[in-house]
C-alpha cells in the first residue's frame, strides 16, 4: 500500500512540474484552432494513392492540410491534402 501512494505522489509531482505536452501540429496554432486526428502515414496512403511516390517532409499545417514532398513521373514535387481528402501539387 506504501509503494502505491508514493506512486501516486510521483505521478501527480511529475504532474505538476512537467511542461504543458502540445502536439507538434498544434505548436504555433490560434487558440481554439481545431486539430483533427488524421497522421503523417494517413497523408502518405493518400498521396500514394494519387500516383506520388517517396513520399517524405509531413508537415501539418493549423488549417489541417498536410504538406510533403513527393516524386511524380520521376520529377519532385510539393504536395498537398486537403482536409476534404483532395490532393494536389503546390502551386496547382
Amino acid at each position: 500500500m506504501r509503494w502505491r501512494s508514493l506512486g501516486i505522489v510521483a505521478g501527480a509531482l511529475f504532474l505538476a512540474v512537467a511542461p504543458p505536452l502540445i502536439s507538434e501540429a498544434r505548436a504555433g496554432c490560434e487558440p481554439g484552432v481545431h486539430i483533427d486526428s488524421s497522421t503523417a502515414d494517413d497523408a502518405r496512403k493518400k498521396f500514394v494513392a494519387a500516383g506520388y511516390t517517396d513520399v517524405h517532409d509531413f508537415k501539418k499545417g493549423c488549417d489541417n492540410v498536410w504538406h510533403a514532398q513527393a516524386s511524380k513521373n520521376g520529377k519532385p514535387v510539393n504536395v498537398v491534402l486537403l482536409p476534404n481528402g483532395h490532393v494536389m501539387e503546390e502551386g496547382d
